[in-house]
Formats: C-alpha cells, sequence, structure tokens
C-alpha cells in the first residue's frame, strides 16, 4: 500500500496522514499481522510486515508532494491494483449506518489491531529498526480500547441504567 504521510509534531509518525494507509493494507490484508519493521527513507516511512499465516506487506507512507493513494495486490493468480481517493460518499453512507445501527463497519479487533500495528512501527522507529512483534503490544492496546469502548457505549450511559 502507499499513502502520503505529511508528519505531525504532536502525532506519532502513521497516527497523522498514515493511518489511511494503515487502513487500506488492513482492507486487504485483513487481521493477523504478527510482526513490523520500520525504515526511514528519503521518500518517508517504508514498513514491513509479517502476518500469521505468512504473507507479507509492505506501506509506504510518502512524505513527498503529490503522493496517492495505490494499493497492489499479489495474489495465487492474478496481480490487482487501485490508485487514487474515489470520495466520501461511501465513508458519509456508513457514518450513517453506525449511527443507525450502532454497529461499526469495522470489527473492534480490527481497530485494535491497527493502533497496535501504528505503535509496533513506532516501537521499531524508536529501537532502531528492529522488529517489533505486535503480541505484547496488542495486548496493551486491547486493555485499553476495552475500557475506552465501553465508556463510549450509549454516550458513557450503560443500557438500562
Amino acid at each position: 500500500a502507499f499513502s502520503p504521510c505529511s508528519l505531525e509534531a504532536t502525532h506519532p509518525d502513521l497516527y497523522w496522514y498514515g493511518i489511511h494507509g494503515v487502513e487500506t493494507l488492513y482492507a486487504v490484508m485483513g487481521t493477523g499481522c504478527e510482526s513490523v519493521r520500520r525504515t526511514e527513507t528519503t521518500s518517508g516511512v517504508l514498513v514491513t510486515a509479517r502476518w500469521s499465516d505468512d504473507r507479507q506487506a509492505t506501506l509506504w507512507a510518502l512524505s513527498t508532494h503529490g503522493a496517492a493513494y495505490s494499493v497492489t495486490a499479489f495474489g495465487d493468480r492474478k496481480v490487482a491494483s487501485r490508485t487514487g481517493f474515489s470520495g466520501y460518499q461511501g465513508l458519509v453512507r456508513e457514518i450513517a449506518q453506525f449511527f443507525e445501527t450502532r454497529q461499526p463497519p469495522v470489527a473492534r479487533e480490527e481497530t485494535t489491531e491497527m493502533f497496535a500495528f501504528m505503535e509496533a512501527v513506532e516501537q521499531s522507529k524508536r529501537r532502531g529498526g528492529v522488529e517489533v512483534g505486535l503480541s505484547t503490544v496488542l495486548t496493551d492496546a486491547t486493555r485499553l480500547a476495552e475500557q475506552k469502548f465501553a465508556a463510549l457505549e450509549y454516550g458513557g450511559v450503560r443500557e438500562g441504567k
């Protein structure tokens, strides 16, 4: 996956615009990432990731101007690519459906793992680009996320109370 990734001093690297590349990666790969390794390049951040079923992925979070959102998937029988951003219509539709059903369009576990992925990338950066496993990060992230999700349910008020 390729994604524009301007950096913001108040956010870890991928938490600003890089999150959109992470979302793209997870839309294609699904959950099950085991480890990541972050490398700094002149064009931005390169992340290599390994999934539990031995699939591998790369994310280029590009800091260069004019970088487009793009994804290429290499399957057993076919290679598929898509470039560009198609607007907010799908996002708005999912938001409206969420308000009606209170069912998030992305599973909590996937959202939590995406943030664990980004935190593991940050840990790899702090540790000089070493491979970092998501298991410990994910355990900590899941615990914190469940506390926050519980507080958010029904506007902070649980049903029947």
